[in-house]
């Protein structure tokens, strides 16, 4: 609990914003007058969700399923002010505001008392390698810390969020509001000078990092993704989603041919001169010279700004190069030393992105990935037919339900073109049906000359494509590698509106391993 909130000066705060607002007390309007008259419109607690109210509590009634039942257990359960874009005429003082994303953050930042302004913040963007790229500036940063015997990094991410005090799964890549500033607050309170925040097109567009002002921000690249009626209605909504970060950074990185692109142009006309990198631009700041894939690391010659470095990865795959250029250049920023940088590269670890498993016998090779998307499937397939050409290629995925809907047809398409056997299963469907979606991929794989198989289960799914990767190996001798794509250790799956517990693709993948009395060894 924070101390007790003064209500009249978030009003204020409204006010400065230009936020437009009505103050009802037992559905009778508040003039200004009447509501000067008011001495007990405090707050002590803010939540949106009526299962977490206790008394005094200011409740935002938020969300497009919220109804009438939920302020009436809120109210029960002590709420004693809310505040909605609609009137639900309660007997407790309600604000009526006409942007209820932007009131709500100035309420989160202003109850948590502007963590933000006490931390140096690096926000990461891009429609792909924000969750690596985060995690890899995490290892630096801790390495720094243990060296110099100071605290290490905040972590917000769409695997996990660290506060300073606890390690938690993270369920959106961005926070609401108020989660946000929470651990915003606590990263302040455990003494912790940066925090690394993944700044997904979502939050940007909607508001939910609105007052975030970032001492360094990275962009890595963008492609087609995310559009749909209820994320973005096309490109150009998406691509300046992106681009608003730059009007809230202090420095800017970012992949030397995102210039090529007029709306950054413009956008950094503004903002402070960038600082790039590239895997293959020689104008960029910092260069990919050399990469070279090893049996159990990578290992990558890049050139800093006027020296040259060797530095040593478990991260497989080139693509992975530009998510360790942009760590670097941040880390060169804040004057990190190259033996602290080197050292962290080599030890960071991305739960869930890019793990190769194999059996003893290195037959059933099984890589698990979140990838979810256009340009993320084709970086997985362009690794796999390099470095796994002669394997069989079995893949195993879904795509989610009520948004993204062109991603779909693009991961069918890729799909068809690369994999052997396109096994169809469930990824979170939420409110639409699996099989429906799923129709949806198979009909693009068959465009493409695809094989498919569809087992909605993903349990039984995983099962099958051991049986088959074993059976064809058995048969031809030919070796089979399963991609198992779209969840990494995701441990939910959302079914209609409800999450329910999961198991991980990872966890699955040890388990079949062990059952097939083989010995699972990672070769990162």
């Amino acid at each position: 609990m924070q101390e007790t909130k003064d209500f009249k000066k978030y009003i204020q705060i409204l006010n400065n914003h230009q936020i437009h607002f009505e103050i009802y007390l037992n559905d009778k309007f508040l003039s200004e007058d009447d509501f000067n008259q008011l001495h007990h419109m405090n707050f002590d607690y803010i939540s949106y969700d009526s299962r977490d109210v206790d008394k005094n509590t200011f409740f935002i009634c938020k969300g497009k399923n919220f109804s009438d039942e939920y302020l009436e257990m809120a109210i029960q359960n002590g709420a004693s002010l809310y505040m909605s874009e609609k009137n639900y005429h309660k007997n407790i003082p309600a604000i009526i505001v006409s942007n209820l994303r932007e009131a709500l953050f100035l309420l989160a930042e202003f109850y948590f008392n502007y963590p933000q302004n006490h931390l140096k913040l690096i926000g990461i963007t891009g429609t792909k390698g924000k969750s690596t790229t985060t995690l890899i500036l995490e290892s630096i940063f801790e390495q720094m810390a243990l060296q110099n015997k100071s605290k290490p990094a905040g972590v917000i991410s769409s695997i996990y969020n660290f506060d300073g005090f606890t390690r938690e799964e993270s369920s959106l890549t961005t926070p609401e509001p108020i989660e946000l500033m929470s651990i915003l607050a606590n990263c302040r309170k455990a003494g912790l000078q940066y925090v690394l925040i993944e700044a997904s097109s979502q939050a940007l567009k909607n508001n939910r990092l609105m007052t975030i002002h970032f001492d360094a921000s990275i962009f890595l690249n963008i492609s087609s993704d995310h559009i749909s009626d209820i994320e973005h209605p096309d490109f150009e909504d998406y691509f300046q989603s992106k681009i608003k970060i730059f009007r809230q950074s202090n420095h800017i990185f970012l992949d030397h041919a995102l210039l090529n692109f007029n709306e950054v142009q413009t956008a950094l006309t503004s903002a402070a001169l960038p600082t790039t990198f590239s895997v293959n631009d020689i104008a960029a700041d910092y260069l990919l010279n050399s990469y070279q894939q090893k049996q159990t690391f990578a290992e990558l010659n890049i050139k800093l700004i006027d020296y040259e470095l060797i530095f040593k990865t478990k991260l497989f795959g080139e693509f992975n190069a530009q998510n360790i250029l942009a760590a670097i250049a941040v880390a060169k920023h804040y004057g990190i030393s190259d033996c602290i940088i080197k050292e962290g590269i080599q030890k960071a670890r991305v739960p869930g992105r890019m793990e190769l498993f194999h059996d003893q016998a290195e037959n059933i090779f099984c890589l698990v990935d979140f990838a979810h998307n256009q340009l993320s499937f084709q970086t997985i397939f362009q690794f796999t037919k390099q470095y796994f050409s002669d394997f069989y290629q079995i893949v195993v995925f879904g795509s989610v339900g009520g948004k993204a809907i062109n991603r779909r047809k693009e991961l069918g398409d890729i799909a068809g073109k690369y994999a052997d056997l396109s096994i169809l299963t469930e990824d979170n469907s939420s409110i639409e049906n699996q099989h429906d979606i799923n129709l949806e991929i198979i009909s693009a794989i068959e465009k493409s000359h695809g094989k498919w198989l569809e087992i909605v289960d993903r349990k039984s799914a995983i099962a099958k494509a051991f049986e088959i990767a074993q059976a064809h190996f058995q048969k031809s001798e030919q070796k089979v590698i399963i991609l198992f794509l779209g969840r990494g250790v995701e441990n939910s799956m959302k079914i209609g509106k409800i999450n329910i517990p999961y198991p991980s693709d990872i966890e699955m993948v040890e388990e079949y391993l062990t059952k097939l009395n083989k010995i699972k060894g990672k070769t990162n």
